[in-house]
């Protein structure tokens, strides 16, 4: 008999102890948007010749710029967030298919005969920011963000040219 309240009692502990013990499964990253911003503009140029017409050149030029989907993470002091987790989560929730994209931008052309236009077109970058927060939300979030989505262009210049 005293065995058999043994086995009950361990029976019970096992149970009890095996919700209580171990460890926590893994909580989902919330990803909370904040806003966003844009970053720092750089120049391309796009050369469009027409030396070998005596008529105006009217035409749309298609100018492509790759660029890397970032993810910056700035953990909070207590936090022990796996940071390559947390971007991940940030990729995910922008729903990121590729690391690397291409913007593209259609510059419309009106380049004299015997001249040579090269458009100056300017890339912006545009970020989203946020913070990340494991588990309960709350104002003490686990991380912050910044994602770069996209690039914007538009043609802020062009220098022309006499053909050789």
């Amino acid at each position: 008999m005293s065995r058999r309240i043994t086995l009950v009692i361990l029976v019970i502990a096992v149970s009890i102890l095996g919700t209580t013990c171990g460890p926590e499964p893994e909580q989902t990253p919330q990803i909370i948007e904040q806003g966003n911003f844009q970053g720092k503009p750089f120049i391309t140029e796009l050369p469009v010749p027409n030396c070998d017409s005596d008529k105006e050149l009217q035409t749309a030029q298609r100018i492509d710029q790759k660029y890397t989907h970032e993810v910056e993470i700035d953990r909070a002091p207590n936090s022990k967030a796996d940071t390559q987790k947390l971007a991940q989560a940030v990729r995910e929730h922008y729903q990121v298919e590729s690391l690397v994209e291409v913007a593209s931008y259609t510059v419309n052309a009106n380049v004299p005969p015997g001249s040579i236009f090269t458009y100056q077109v300017e890339w912006t970058e545009v970020w989203r920011e946020g913070d990340i927060e494991i588990g309960e939300i709350d104002d003490d979030p686990e991380a912050t963000y910044k994602f770069l989505e996209s690039l914007t262009g538009g043609v802020v210049g062009v220098k022309t040219a006499t053909c050789p």
